[in-house]
């Protein structure tokens, strides 16, 4: 009879514990769906792509000669290569059209700074502009693919940057990137530009769709 009742007692206790430990464990995984549930989601890379391109496009109608990008700072950051005069005449505005651009997008939340790359003083500003333009559409058009091509951003007689949507963990990137530099190089020596002094003095660089080196 003795024996019966520790069995029992023993059966009992060891059903009590199961239940205190598993109540215990279903408390703990409610607090952790609970805290899962609270915390923002990171906004994502292709939402932030997708407005970076949504800006470039808007700003493009009006302005020349600028990139766009997004720091882990939480900055839209809009780099202007540009004479002080042409910058300082445009800046304002430019940073209220990108506000207004992005204000019901991802990136509402973001500073928007615009930067200027100025051009050195010994060089004639107006003429830099032009050459610069015409350098842009003239890639522009000979890479003729949209889909792949973004933002050239050309500093005058030194860089273009070719920004694309290459991803650089696709096999074939590489390949692509090179491709895309003889490219540019050929073009750079092209009739369309043959007005262009010092064309050997260009660096090119093809970056990826996060702005990294690629060539």
């Amino acid at each position: 009879m003795f024996k019966k009742i520790l069995i029992i007692a023993g059966l009992l206790f060891v059903i009590v514990t199961s239940y205190s430990l598993l109540n215990k464990s279903l408390e703990a995984e409610k607090a952790i769906a609970d805290k899962d549930v609270q915390e923002p989601l990171d906004t994502s890379e292709k939402d932030i792509l997708s407005t970076l391109e949504l800006v470039t496009e808007n700003l493009g109608q009006k302005y020349q000669s600028f990139v766009v990008k997004a720091t882990s700072k939480k900055e839209l950051v809009i780099q202007v290569n540009a004479d002080k005069d042409y910058f300082n005449s445009i800046y304002k505005e430019m940073e209220s059209d990108a506000k207004s651009v992005i204000k019901s997008s991802p990136l509402k939340e973001y500073k928007v700074v615009v930067e200027s790359l100025d051009f050195p003083s010994d060089i004639d500003a107006q003429k830099a502009r032009e050459e610069n333009s015409l350098i842009i559409t003239t890639i522009t058009d000979g890479l003729n693919n949209p889909t792949v091509i973004g933002d050239i951003m050309v500093n005058y007689q030194e860089s273009i940057n070719v920004h694309t949507n290459l991803d650089s963990n696709e096999q074939n990137t590489k390949r692509d990137a090179k491709e895309i530099e003889d490219k540019v190089k050929s073009l750079l020596i092209s009739n369309e530009l043959k007005s262009i002094v010092n064309h050997n003095s260009y660096v090119i660089s093809v970056l990826d769709k996060k702005g990294k080196k690629l060539n």
